[in-house]
């Protein structure tokens, strides 16, 4: 304690020295340098106000538990809505997801050594769907964890084989490193690489097949042009139109012109060398 004292230096005088706060908890003492408590009982932190005594009556408040409970349930129920639409796509067939939904199934519907009566999830009002979803009774919830705090408690996590052990065993299994999902990643990652090095390799020989055509078409064109130059030469030569076909067909089927008789015609004609046909047998 201080005390003021006027035209004193400093004007504080102390009285008495500060003490740590001392109390009295069903019979044992404890003492605290603030005036709370918290390690007096466990999970219960008290407030000291002044000298006297007190009736302290502690009950649980199960709200926390029952929205964590709550939040697994609505976990496990996507983990299922997303295993159950694989159903309906490419992974239909895929024995990965069918496998984590029966293990879960299994983790569920299997009763538990017994803690406290309490087995299953059933008794805790956690029903399993058809569609292996859960569905949560909170009120039924609420009165096992007033009833029996400890045995819901155990029944989660009793022994390292409670429901939620086992559940993050089964996902570190499946999920975790060397788990099945990475492992099957990692199996598909190398399947895309062998289907690109496939793809390159195609792509390199459609080339290579690519550039022979052009250089064969390229061979072709020249001696295609190669004939048609021959062939305007020897036309050139002889004195002739090279479109033999327009020709024919301007001079009819007897090779001459309407109204106009072979002898009337160019001496080549005239002289038989158009033949029966008038056409050029040597040509084309």
């Amino acid at each position: 304690l201080l005390t003021y004292t006027p035209g004193v230096a400093g004007g504080l005088t102390q009285t008495a020295a500060a003490q740590d706060a001392q109390a009295t908890v069903n019979g044992v003492a404890v003492t605290s340098g603030a005036n709370t408590l918290s390690d007096a009982i466990l999970g219960v932190t008290m407030s000291l106000i002044g000298v006297g005594s007190s009736t302290l009556a502690i009950a649980l408040n199960p709200a926390p538990i029952v929205s964590d409970i709550s939040a697994f349930v609505s976990a496990y129920n996507q983990v299922q809505s997303r295993i159950n639409k694989y159903e309906s796509s490419s992974l239909a067939n895929d024995p990965l997801p069918q496998g984590v939904q029966a293990q879960l199934s299994n983790i569920l519907e299997t009763s538990l050594a017994e803690f406290g009566n309490l087995s299953s999830l059933a008794q805790l009002g956690i029903t399993i769907n058809p569609n292996h979803t859960l569905t949560l009774d909170k009120t039924a919830l609420q009165q096992a964890l007033v009833g029996n705090p400890s045995g819901v408690a155990q029944l989660f996590t009793g022994n390292n084989q409670g429901i939620a052990d086992q559940i993050i065993t089964l996902a570190q299994n499946v999920a975790g490193a060397g788990g099945a999902i990475p492992t099957q990643v990692n199996a598909l990652g190398n399947d895309v690489l062998q289907l690109q090095n496939q793809q390159q390799n195609a792509n390199f020989l459609a080339s290579l097949q690519k550039q022979d055509l052009v250089g064969q078409y390229a061979m072709l064109s020249g001696t295609l042009s190669s004939i048609q130059n021959t062939g305007q030469f020897l036309a050139d030569q002889l004195g002739v139109p090279s479109n033999i076909a327009g020709l024919n067909a301007l001079m009819g089927n007897n090779g001459g012109l309407p109204g106009q008789s072979a002898s009337s015609m160019d001496p080549l004609a005239a002289s038989g060398f158009l033949g029966q046909s008038g056409g050029f047998p040597y040509l084309f």
